[in-house]
């Protein structure tokens, strides 16, 4: 809801409250140290959305998860489209887009089975490394109040809250 005014009438719609979705921006800031890892890098394709859908819907429940249109349409509009790969399998993936100074991370998946290995920290390294070498200059990305892994991953490399937060509703059609 970006209108506070309709929040006291969601409900009387048939709306429930989900959660919220917080906002975090970047400043320009030195990186961390890259983490060690042996995940590899490579660009993302037409030919490898079946693989990132599979990562997307492994790693978020609905309504999180994107269709396979929504991320073919990501995909198209992107400034970076990563994969981290690891002995030649995805683990994940992260989606960027980028205007003129500054950019948005539009999407960081990791396989479940994957979290707790440094996917996250490989892929947002190496994104803000090239899009701070092509002159960006801030950065932002949106998450999901409850994902306090998210968050966490994010502060480690300088994002904080900016106070623009959204709470989401749903309803059964």
């Amino acid at each position: 809801v970006i209108n506070p005014w309709l929040i006291p009438f969601m409900p009387s719609l048939g709306f429930r409250y989900l959660e919220n979705v917080i906002t975090m921006h970047r400043a320009p800031q030195a990186l961390p140290p890259p983490p060690q890892s042996n995940i590899s890098l490579r660009n993302g394709y037409l030919e490898d959305l079946h693989g990132i859908i599979h990562i997307d819907h492994s790693a978020f429940n609905p309504p999180w998860q994107m269709s396979a249109t929504d991320i073919r349409l990501s995909q198209r509009q992107a400034a970076s489209c990563t994969l981290a790969i690891y002995n030649n399998q995805v683990l994940g993936y992260e989606i960027a887009t980028r205007h003129h100074t500054a950019g948005h991370l539009a999407r960081l998946a990791v396989h479940p089975q994957a979290q707790g290995n440094r996917v996250g920290q490989v892929l947002l390294h190496n994104l803000l490394s090239r899009f701070m070498q092509r002159g960006v200059k801030g950065m932002t990305v949106n998450t999901q109040e409850s994902n306090i892994r998210s968050q966490r991953l994010y502060e480690r490399f300088g994002f904080l809250r900016n106070g623009f937060d959204l709470e989401v509703w749903e309803m059964d059609l």
